[in-house]
């Protein structure tokens, strides 16, 4: 997946347009981002940041002299922890369009760091004309819309007038999704995606509960874990625990994961796991990727942002 390709929304016009990210590059928005979302009709996007580093960074040369309420809002939430969802949403009264990714709103993580993600729409006439081929893609358009007005109906968490007043506008403009489709031509469609987010609950809770309604937890043969910054061996300790899996595999990249390998032992005691090197064949990339696969004799689950 191309992630400029994607900003371009699949050549369809864009109303309005939801993005988020944990760090903000004003250059690379005006020079690669602003350029695709204009082409799709889209005036004035809104861009959703994490609160301390909109603190930190909101008086630094780039940003004061960025277009900031003019070509686009730029709006900090509140969180108590990070803000760290990677999600664009195109939004117009005839298509939807998203992506959920690891990558932030910089020039770095577009177009040099290694990514995973996941992008989908389609347009309104689909629902009637072939409703079963877009059923997961119509679900997770709801989800993803409906994660940003949950964020507005959380107290403190997005303060910004402009900013409440343009998710509320996005997501009257995708009321269509509510009213165009009788759900029960998607009743014979089995999900396997779905987008999760922790506004409500953890984030790995949700993942094993649906896996428990599958009757896989408790079935997990392997688990391989990837991330460009673990946490403690304690925490990693609390996840294998969660798990529950037969073998743990925690992957590093040793140029960019900092992982405090001696401590894992006493931390992990009595958990089989191994730690194994990734091995790179793009020398000028590295991995920002976050992911977690599960694997058992029911088949393979990834969870992934």
């Amino acid at each position: 997946m191309n992630l400029l390709d994607v900003l371009e929304g699949r050549d369809w016009s864009i109303q309005q347009a939801i993005q988020t990210t944990f760090p903000f590059d004003p250059q690379f928005y005006s020079s690669y981002v602003r350029p695709r979302l204009r082409k799709r009709n889209c005036d004035l996007p809104l861009v959703l940041i994490d609160g301390s580093r909109y603190e930190k960074e909101i008086t630094n040369s780039d940003w004061s002299a960025a277009p900031i309420g003019t070509d686009y809002l730029l709006e900090p939430v509140a969180t108590p922890g990070v803000f760290h969802p990677k999600i664009n949403l195109f939004a117009s009264d005839r298509s939807v369009y998203y992506s959920i990714s690891s990558a932030n709103l910089s020039l770095e993580e577009y177009c040099k760091a290694a990514q995973i993600g996941y992008a989908d729409g389609f347009q309104k006439n689909t629902l009637t004309d072939e409703p079963t081929q877009v059923a997961e893609s119509y679900y997770i358009s709801k989800d993803v819309r409906d994660f940003f007005t949950d964020l507005i109906d959380q107290d403190g968490l997005v303060t910004g007038q402009d900013a409440r007043n343009y998710i509320t506008e996005t997501a009257e403009t995708l009321s269509w999704l509510d009213d165009a489709v009788d759900t029960g031509a998607f009743d014979q469609i089995e999900r396997t995606t779905r987008f999760l987010s922790n506004i409500s609950d953890p984030i790995l809770s949700q993942a094993l509960t649906q896996l428990d309604e599958r009757d896989w937890v408790g079935n997990i043969s392997r688990a391989q874990l990837y991330a460009p910054f673990y946490g403690t061996p304690d925490v990693l300790q609390r996840l294998a625990t969660k798990l529950n899996a037969d073998q743990l595999d925690l992957l590093v990249d040793e140029e960019s994961t900092a992982l405090e390998v001696g401590r894992l032992s006493e931390a992990m005691d009595g958990i089989d796991y191994t730690v194994r090197k990734m091995e790179s064949k793009r020398t000028t990339r590295w991995v920002h990727a976050k992911f977690l696969m599960l694997e058992g004799d029911w088949g393979r689950a990834c969870l992934y942002g």
